[in-house]
């Protein structure tokens, strides 16, 4: 077992050389005379199981350094020592910096072991059920993704576009732990398993729905969000799922710190804009056209500040033009506006794929083995149609 590492804070050094010399044969002690100078370890990622703080310190208190280790490192068991055991001083370091333990000086060696030993096994724990859960979320995400791409594949591969365009926005807006917004994206339409695969394909294929056929379309974000709410810590995924279709329109988002609300609304908007992006590129719109029209929408500054991001990642993609190709043409990097499919009506690559050289040997070995249905239709680089 890894022997717990702990930090020992007080402006006394020789406090601190009698507490190393009791403590260095249970743990990995270090030590430290000014809490700035440790906030900033901790802040530049040294990891503690346990800080135990001298609560009277001249530069800085031990409820306020006490409060900083737990916003840096919110797992790091916290506990304070002090010689002013006041009912003040306990109230403010149990409301304010959440310790584990209160101590009074002068502190017995086996007392002092012995409750560092409780709040490491605490940190353990914790750690070991935030592993399960992590692990576990992990591989009910998979399950989802892989039941995605068996009830339907072209979903599984729109949901992956969704992804890619979400993403793309998260990193040019500077939104750090994206996580949970991409995972929405890939589970946005998972409600849509359960429509007539006919009024799925018809709005996949950007063609116009009738109102019965749009209402029970709309309905398929409640349907992902009743599944997905039930699953731990996927809570706001599940939000911004059911909020997709109509985001917050109004509510003020703060991007460097953002509160719960925040998040979800941010993903909503997210998904909607990706949505909406991937609904205009199938009625054959060009990636500028799309964007223009998504900006004609209402919605706060965060809608227009994720589209100028959008329109910046998909800019190349106005310096392509369609063109019908026959399989010796293909080079990588175009883009499939058509299914490639075998004469016998073998699906090869799907509509929307972006062509590799290994995509290329591929269809050429089918070509010449079983024959290819051509042309086939791929945008590709207008100085190449030239």
């Amino acid at each position: 077992m890894t022997t717990p590492r702990v930090l020992l804070v007080d402006d006394d050094p020789n406090i601190l050389a009698g507490h190393r010399r009791g403590l260095r044969k249970h743990f990995d002690v270090v030590t430290h005379e000014k809490p700035a100078e440790a906030l900033k370890e901790i802040e530049d990622g040294e990891e503690y199981a346990v800080v135990v703080s001298d609560y009277r310190m001249p530069d800085m208190d031990g409820v306020t350094f006490l409060t900083g280790v737990r916003d840096l490192a919110p797992d790091t068991v916290r506990i304070m020592l002090t010689g002013q055991a006041g009912l003040e001083a306990t109230i403010d370091a149990i409301n304010e910096s959440d310790v584990f333990r209160f101590l009074t000086k002068p502190c017995p060696p086996e007392t002092l072991i012995a409750t560092i030993q409780s709040a490491a096994e605490h940190y353990r724990l914790l750690h070991a059920e935030k592993e399960l859960l992590d692990g576990t979320l992990q591989q009910i995400v998979r399950v989802l993704i892989e039941l995605i791409g068996l009830v339907d594949p072209a979903l599984q591969k729109a949901s992956s576009e969704l992804q890619a365009l979400v993403a793309g926005m998260c990193r040019a807006l500077g939104l750090e732990d994206s996580w949970e917004y991409e995972l929405a994206a890939q589970v946005s339409n998972l409600g849509t398993i359960a429509l007539p695969a006919s009024i799925v394909e018809r709005h996949r294929s950007g063609q116009a729905l009738s109102a019965t056929d749009k209402q029970l379309f709309d309905s398929h974000p409640q349907s992902a969000y009743n599944l997905l709410v039930q699953i731990p810590r996927l809570g706001r995924v599940a939000r911004m799922v059911l909020a997709q279709n109509r985001p917050p329109g109004s509510r003020p988002m703060s991007l460097d710190i953002p509160d719960e609300d925040d998040v979800v609304a941010i993903g909503a908007h997210l998904l909607s804009i990706a949505a909406g992006f991937q609904s205009l590129l199938a009625q054959q719109r060009t990636p500028g056209d799309a964007i223009d029209h998504l900006r004609r929408l209402p919605g706060p500054p965060f809608r227009f500040q994720a589209l100028d991001c959008l329109a910046e990642s998909n800019a190349h993609r106005e310096d392509l033009v369609q063109a019908s190709l026959k399989v010796d043409e293909l080079e990588p990097g175009m883009i499939l506006r058509d299914a490639v499919t075998s004469t016998a009506g073998l699906l090869l690559l799907a509509e929307g794929h972006q062509v590799t050289m290994a995509n290329i040997e591929k269809i050429r070995s089918y070509a010449e083995s079983a024959g290819v249905v051509e042309p086939i239709r791929a945008l590709i680089p207008r100085e190449s149609a030239a």
